[in-house]
């Protein structure tokens, strides 16, 4: 059992809440406690100085800080010359991706991760990133889906850091029950340029079972 008065950093978390305090009663960590877990807690805000009661989940991947310790932040990923892969091959580690919306059961287990979206509006972030726009301009997605048309790719960059419909690119899915590669050419996006820093991938627009297989930024083509 962890005593109240931790700081909790969760990976899982919103960038929104990197600067909150999360008071939690009691928690136990021991067993099924590394489950996707939801419930409420008082959130205080560093920066303002005010408290929220918030809802919030747990997900597996995560560290537990005593209130005196200092949290790791996640370190930004640079890209090499085959470009950047998330490969999803370590059971328990999303390698940085955070679900941000509508999805729940977030793990990884034999080289998949696995998650649900429960609403029209799914997304998951990446991890930051530096990645030249021009040198790298394809994405490659091998996911699986239950239900749903259209999945959705969203990035920002140094020079512009709002997720808009600017700076999007839809395609198609396939929903037959198998595993699909999706190959996106980000250069047909006008503000695919200069530095991308973060994407987001919304991989469907309803409620429906997500299996991912890998996520690629790859060079662009010669």
């Amino acid at each position: 059992m962890i005593p109240m008065e931790q700081i909790l950093s969760l990976r899982s978390l919103p960038e929104t809440m990197k600067y909150w305090q999360l008071n939690y009663a009691w928690m136990n960590v021991i067993g099924s406690a590394f489950e996707s877990k939801c419930f409420q807690v008082n959130a205080h805000d560093n920066r303002s100085g005010t408290t929220t009661t918030v809802d919030t989940c747990v997900y597996p991947h995560f560290e537990i800080f005593s209130s005196n310790a200092t949290p790791t932040p996640i370190p930004t990923e640079t890209p090499n010359s085959s470009g950047l892969l998330w490969d999803f091959n370590q059971n328990g580690n999303p390698e940085g991706w955070q679900a941000w919306n509508q999805l729940n059961t977030f793990q990884v287990k034999g080289g998949i991760l696995y998650t649900k979206s429960t609403g029209n509006d799914p997304y998951m972030g990446s991890p930051k990133i530096t990645a030249n726009a021009s040198a790298l301009s394809r994405i490659e997605i091998r996911m699986k889906v239950t239900a749903g048309d259209t999945g959705e790719l969203y990035f920002i960059t140094k020079s512009d850091g709002t997720y808009d419909e600017s700076k999007v690119l839809q395609f198609p899915i396939t929903v037959d029950g198998e595993f699909h590669t999706y190959i996106l050419d980000m250069s047909k996006v006008q503000k695919w340029s200069g530095v991308i820093t973060q994407i987001r991938l919304d991989p469907t627009v309803t409620q429906a079972a997500i299996e991912i297989d890998y996520i690629h930024i790859l060079p662009a083509l010669p």
